[in-house]
């Protein structure tokens, strides 16, 4: 979390030298004469070094500084702010970390936005012309010695212009960061990622839903910025159209009332009657023709007589396109007219009019003209065109969307470095401590409470509040699984101790066994290592069935508790009837064991389930010949085939009365005749490779081994 903070100072310092490359590029152009702008220099290199944010806040400001000086620039800001975001893309993809790279795949991207978009943006805001950039004289030479007409013309012009400046500005880009210290680009975040060294990209964040509270903050604030901004934009054309009109109006309504004055009402008539255009008359129709000429916006000027028979021409302004009408010719009035024509024809006022005829669409104002009498001799009109009304309509709807994408993106940048700083990062922290918790010893408790305490993370709300929460738990969680342990380990120290006691008990009866049950189960934990280390089943020799096993291995004679002690230590070899009863010890110690599983969680219960295994079928044979049910094969469980070559080998090596130990080359012969019939060869295999080694040191010490007093057969 520090570290992330940290970047995020570096990050800030890239803001105030991206606006000045910028600057610095512009002028740079301009005083050279390059056929480039370099006004995105700053802005690609702060988002490729410190991402989204300071990109596209050097892009908006640029763009602001440069409007102070040409208020356009502004609406262009968009564009910037694109470039910014879709530079900080390519860094996170290291495209910034080979130059040709960078220049292949970023620069068509770049030319799209700021050529073939800031076209259109262009062709928008300058009223389907030109402009005035450094695209306008190619596209006026391409308009005028090609057939393309005038968009595409300065569409080519602007795209071919484009590419060239993006070219020169992303190789400018890649040589500013071939410049930098890799000392420095580690310490920004896009700057690791422009690293030729660095061949893996940055850790994911915890977790495979990464980003997905970040995602929920921007869908929000996006959501919201634009539904506002569409908003804000819809309230304010309203309100530019309805004031547009109304201006429109009134400046019609003006130019009508100064065209009337124009006009001498008494000699309306006589212009009419005669036909003459006296010195008078000429001297009128050059002031309203200067006027029309003068005035922006006003498309006709002209002087009509309304009669039932149409509209009698007095003065007609001419136009660029259109000379006007002569004195005396009559024109039918437009459809539009004609539910205001009683009122025309009775001299009265009307509204102003909008129509869609011969001569366009058209705001018309009529201004009655009276002469001494006060009587309505004529209209004096002023016609507006529509089109050049709804072009500034659009123009307007252009800039404010314009802004409103620029402000929308910068909301959301600062949503996403806000929700990032002090929500995801700190989630993303404790959620990866969590996952890496580990308790399996003392060290890596203590290392997850460090590293949980390290995060110091300090929002100052309810994220900082949950962190000192989980902090504490674990805290206090170690301390507990510490404990806990150790009770654990006691337990168990002292559950083995009760069992080995309790085995010895047994075994004490029976003079002729010792140290068995202890080289036994020693035998047992060393095969089934064996046999796990060889690749022998797998599927049940796991550490934890390995541990059962040999903690289990000293109850395999349990049963013979209910044998007496008379048939137990009797001396010499035991009759048939004797040797049956010796072979319950198997069944008692099954019954005796699974009473006690009765009464365990089920958490102990597989323990049990192999003592009682082990006690039941440890004289099971291979070939199916053994006791007591005469289980074959892998028919008898694995845990109770490994006792039974472990069982016998102690057997055969321990000095007993009615015979001598044999050495343990002699045992393992014995072992090795009976595999595949007493024993199970794999279990013997196992053995052969331990008997090489350290098992035959045990069994030396245990064949040396000499009992107090002579003891009978086990």
């Amino acid at each position: 979390m520090l570290k992330e903070r940290t970047l995020t100072k570096y990050s800030l310092f890239l803001i105030p030298i991206g606006i000045l490359i910028n600057f610095c590029g512009v002028k740079l152009a301009l005083w050279l004469k390059l056929p480039v702008f370099l006004d995105s220099v700053g802005t690609i290199l702060a988002a490729a070094l410190g991402g989204y944010l300071p990109g596209i806040l050097v892009g908006f400001f640029s763009n602001a500084l440069n409007s102070m000086s040409d208020p356009i620039t502004l609406y262009y800001g968009m564009l910037s702010i694109l470039i910014a975001v879709a530079a900080a893309w390519f860094s996170s993809r290291r495209v910034f970390a080979r130059t040709g790279t960078a220049l292949v795949q970023t620069v068509p991207v770049f030319a799209l936005i700021g050529g073939a978009m800031g076209s259109v943006l262009t062709w928008m805001l300058y009223d389907q012309s030109f402009g005035q950039g450094i695209s306008a004289p190619l596209a006026h030479k391409l308009y005028d010695n090609t057939g393309l007409g005038m968009f595409w013309s300065q569409f080519t012009a602007d795209v071919g212009i484009d590419l060239l400046d993006k070219l020169v500005t992303v190789a400018l880009v890649c040589l500013l960061i071939r410049l930098l210290p890799d000392a420095l680009l580690q310490k920004l975040p896009g700057g690791r990622c422009c690293l030729k060294s660095t061949t893996v990209l940055e850790k994911e964040e915890p977790g495979s839903c990464r980003g997905s509270v970040r995602n929920k903050v921007i869908g929000i604030i996006a959501v919201t910025a634009v539904v506002l901004g569409t908003l804000a934009v819809t309230i304010s054309y309203l309100i530019y159209v309805n004031n547009s009109n109304k201006k429109d109006t009134v400046f019609c309504k003006s130019v009508a009332a100064m065209v009337s004055e124009e006009v001498d009402g008494d000699r309306v008539q006589q212009y009419l009657d005669t036909g003459n255009k006296d010195r008078s008359y000429e001297q009128t129709r050059e002031r309203l023709q200067t006027m029309r000429d003068s005035l922006d916006g006003i498309k006709y000027i002209y002087v009509y007589q309304i009669l039932e028979d149409g509209c009698h021409v007095v003065f007609d302004a001419d136009t660029p396109d259109l000379k006007g009408e002569k004195l005396g010719a009559v024109v039918s009035p437009d459809e539009a007219f004609q539910p205001y024509y009683s009122d025309l024809l009775a001299g009265r006022s009307v509204p102003p009019i909008v129509s869609h005829g011969a001569y366009g669409w058209l705001l018309t104002v009529y201004q009655p003209i009276t002469d001494s009498k006060g009587n309505c001799v004529a209209y004096a009109a002023a016609d507006m065109a529509m089109s050049d009304v709804i072009t500034d309509r659009y123009a307007f709807i252009i800039r404010m969307s314009s802004l409103l994408f620029g402000a929308t993106i910068i909301i959301v940048a600062f949503a996403v470095w806000f929700a990032e700083r002090n929500l995801v990062e700190p989630i993303n922290a404790m959620t990866e401590a969590a996952d890496e918790f580990a308790y399996e010893n003392e060290i890596d408790r203590l290392q997850t409470t460090l590293r949980l305490r390290h995060l110091n993370i300090s929002t100052g709300d309810e994220i900082e509040n949950l962190y000192r929460a989980l902090r504490k738990t674990v805290t206090d969680m170690v301390h507990y699984i510490g404990i806990i342990n150790k009770n654990a380990a006691l337990i168990s120290q002292m559950q083995q101790n009760i069992i080995l006691e309790f085995a010895n008990m047994v075994e004490s009866r029976d003079l002729n066994t010792g140290e068995h049950i202890r080289h036994t189960a020693d035998y047992v934990r060393r095969l089934a290592e064996e046999l796990q280390r060889e690749g022998k089943f797998s599927d049940i020799l796991t550490d934890s069935y390995i541990r059962q096993v040999a903690n289990s291995a000293p109850l395999h004679d349990i049963g013979k508790i209910k044998i007496s002690d008379t048939l137990l230590n009797k001396p010499g070899k035991l009759t048939p009837e004797e040797f049956e009863i010796m072979k319950t010890h198997t069944t008692a110690g099954r019954d005796i064991l699974r009473g006690a599983l009765d009464n365990l969680s089920p958490d102990n219960t597989e323990y049990m389930t192999q003592a009682i295994n082990m006690a039941t079928y440890h004289h099971e044979r291979w070939d199916g010949a053994g006791y007591p049910e005469g289980l074959k094969g892998e028919q008898i469980p694995l845990c109770a085939r490994i006792m039974a070559v472990a069982d016998v080998y102690d057997a055969l090596i321990s000095k007993r009365s009615y015979k001598a130990p044999f050495t343990p080359g002699e045992a393992t012969r014995i072992i090795i005749s009976e595999s595949g019939t007493h024993f199970d060869p794999s279990v013997v295999e196992a053995f052969l490779h331990l008997a090489g080694h350290n098992i035959d040191d045990e069994a030396k010490r245990a064949s040396e081994q000499a009992p107090s007093k002579d003891q009978p057969q086990a």
